[in-house]
């Protein structure tokens, strides 16, 4: 039985070269890709846990260090094992970051289940945790950013903001910004909400236009706005858990432009003055 299940792995598997070659050359799509190297790291998992390595670990850091002879040997090289894979699957992600284009928010959510599955043993290692712990989260606002500044077909380029050469504002970097706006203006005064209305409307218009916009550069209305929105959340996601900019994300894909008014009533010693005002503002859906 335990042959069957061996073999049965090793046909479940696929080399993660192998998987990349594949999709270069167009025989897998990108979705495939990336849910072929989340059951692999899955399935390597698995293994790990079959293997007893979790079990050997259990003992901790301090009383591993005080074993001898074949005890310590075991405990060492199940260290090594556990190190190892995490090493393997970050470096993987980091590759699949230059390669993905539309995935990247899976690549995302991978990163955050292995994240989990090293709070089992934190405990017993802290240092071992918290290294791998800081190399995912790296990895993971790593990919968060890749999804603001892609290099998918727009037209708001994001190079001279401290994205890189020839990278551009993508969807998900638009809908960032719609939700930073509103949330950053919600208790605002009209004129505020307004310039705030002003400056989505200026980039969603350059994000769809067919001329290259430079954000660091441009002195359209509304620019600077956007410029101090795109720095922050930037800024922002350096300090954030690998989740935070996709619920930024999902705010900004329901954030809509909402039209207000009020009528004032001035009475300056019996000259009554009535004006009404209008203006827009951003909110959520």
């Amino acid at each position: 039985m335990k042959l069957i299940m061996e073999g049965w792995r090793t046909y479940q598997s696929t080399d993660f070269d192998f998987l990349c070659e594949s999709y270069r050359r167009r025989i897998i799509t990108e979705e495939r890709l990336i849910q072929l190297w989340e059951r692999n790291a899955e399935l390597e998992y698995q293994d790990l846990l079959e293997e007893n390595i979790m079990d050997v670990l259990a003992v901790g850091w301090e009383k591993g260090k005080q074993l001898a002879g074949k005890a310590k040997a075991t405990y060492d090289a199940a260290l090594a094992k556990v190190g190892e894979w995490y090493i393997k699957l970050l470096n993987q992600a980091r590759a699949l970051l230059q390669t993905a284009k539309q995935g990247l928010g899976k690549i995302v959510t991978v990163l955050e289940g292995v994240y989990q599955k090293i709070n089992a043993f934190c405990d017993k290692h802290p240092l071992l945790c918290k290294v791998v712990k800081l190399l995912l989260m790296m990895i993971a606002v790593a990919a968060a950013m890749a999804l603001f500044s892609s290099e998918a077909a727009a037209a708001v380029d994001t190079s001279g903001m401290g994205g890189a050469d020839g990278a551009v504002l993508s969807d998900d970097g638009l809908s960032a910004i719609k939700a930073f706006l509103q949330m950053g203006t919600e208790d605002a005064s009209p004129e505020v909400q307004q310039r705030a209305v002003d400056a989505l409307r200026w980039v969603e218009s350059a994000h769809s236009s067919e001329q290259l916009v430079d954000l660091a550069n441009s002195t359209e209305s509304g620019a600077e706005l956007v410029r101090r929105s795109y720095s922050a959340i930037r800024e922002m996601g350096a300090e954030a858990d690998a989740g935070w900019f996709q619920s930024l994300v999902n705010i900004g894909e329901d954030v809509v432009v909402r039209s207000n008014s009020y009528v004032e009533t001035i009475n300056n010693q019996g000259d009554v003055t009535v004006r009404s005002i209008e203006w827009s503002s951003l909110a959520v859906r």
